[in-house]
């Protein structure tokens, strides 16, 4: 399930599932949530 049992309990993965005006839109919340700190990562297959 990708879970690490030694991962800090400051840190957690967080999956989001969005619907969006355009790419313009997926950007600027991209943008916005790493502006405020979230380090985004592409999924993990």
């Amino acid at each position: 399930d990708g879970s690490d049992p030694n991962m800090p309990i400051s840190s957690c993965f967080l999956k989001l599932a969005l619907e969006t005006r355009d790419h313009a839109q997926i950007e600027q919340i991209r943008q916005e949530l790493t502006k405020e700190g979230f380090q985004l990562v592409a999924e993990r297959v």
